[in-house]
């Protein structure tokens, strides 16, 4: 009878630390991209073993005369080198000299990071000390690339939304209004195998 007690009063302590213990949703997903890019909760997939690791974008093949620059800006500005190389990689393939088809609104996107010509000088105010920049001058415009990744790693406090950011907007992303395109950009940016490493 002595031990039937004891059973019971454990098996009741286990129940009420469970009921205790906050449910988590980051543990709920794993980061598992599918093959078309299509489905729209990317934005929140976790990993319970390392969740902060397992949302930084994968590294990239960086052309060799680019590299020591992505480490040296990547460290300085303090964000994973992962997402700077993921970003420059499905933006422009690491060509500095990228420009995006113009826009009826007559702006086009410019450089290894797509900076919208309708935007640089929020970007210049921001991150240039007011100063406009060249898009296309990429020891200018890494620099202001890591600083809005950080900038927006600090208001979301997650990769991936930080990703979708970058490329839809924080007003998209904000009011959940996030465009199929963004969720496959952001499929892009997770795909390991666009990788050699």
């Amino acid at each position: 009878m002595y031990k039937l007690g004891n059973i019971i009063f454990i098996y009741f302590c286990v129940i009420l630390l469970c009921s205790v213990i906050p449910y988590d949703p980051q543990y709920e997903y794993q980061i598992n991209l599918p093959a078309d890019g299509s489905v729209k909760n990317l934005y929140v997939f976790q990993n319970p073993v390392e969740p902060e690791r397992s949302l930084v974008p994968p590294r990239r093949n960086v052309p060799e005369q680019y590299r020591e620059l992505f480490a040296a800006v990547s460290e300085s500005v303090g964000i994973p080198i992962g997402v700077l190389e993921s970003i420059a990689d499905v933006e422009s393939n690491f060509r500095p000299w990228a420009k995006s088809p113009m826009r009826k609104d007559g702006h086009q996107d410019l450089g290894m990071f797509q900076f919208s010509t309708k935007y640089l000088d929020w970007y210049s105010e921001k991150y240039n000390s007011g100063i406009l920049f060249d898009p296309m001058d990429i020891n200018v415009a890494i620099v202001v690339a890591a600083s809005h990744l950080k900038f927006l790693y600090e208001f979301y406090d997650h990769w991936p939304t930080v990703c979708l950011a970058y490329n839809a907007g924080m007003g998209a992303v904000n009011r959940d209004r996030i465009p199929d395109s963004s969720f496959n950009y952001l499929a892009k940016i997770y795909r390991s195998e666009l990788c050699d490493r």
